[in-house]
């Protein structure tokens, strides 16, 4: 398990799992204000959330497990294709993610899921291997 022990694991994990389920809260008011009708992206994204999402996963110590880097990884790629997915889809002219996505903005979100769907193989992964 090269130099780390399971506790270390077990709170690194507890935290990528709280900041998970923060992304999760934090897409769904996103979709939610698009099907209420098109909106302005700085209204979306009022609070920077994403953003200030993306922050606390870049300050989170990483333990020097290969595979806990990429996790980090492939989240902050997943976080960053999602803020342009975001982006690029307020400025469709009265576009909604969910009736008329353009081209770039499903590329951007399709990106995104293929991110975190890897990050969640290799949680899934570490948990295996450090038994938790």
């Amino acid at each position: 398990m090269g130099g780390i022990d399971r506790e270390e694991m077990l709170r690194w994990l507890l935290g990528m799992f709280a900041l998970c389920q923060q992304y999760d809260a934090i897409t769904g008011r996103i979709t939610e204000n698009w099907r209420k009708g098109p909106v302005d992206y700085k209204e979306v994204l009022a609070e920077g959330e994403l953003p200030s999402l993306l922050e606390q996963l870049r300050n989170m110590p990483v333990p020097e497990e290969p595979q806990c880097q990429q996790v980090t990884k492939d989240f902050e790629s997943g976080i960053n294709a999602r803020i342009k997915a975001e982006a690029v889809a307020a400025e469709n002219a009265g576009g909604t993610p969910d009736k008329n996505l353009s081209a770039s903005s499903a590329l951007w979100l399709s990106a995104s899921k293929t991110s975190l769907k890897n990050m969640i193989r290799d949680l899934a992964l570490l948990r295996e291997k450090y038994q938790l």
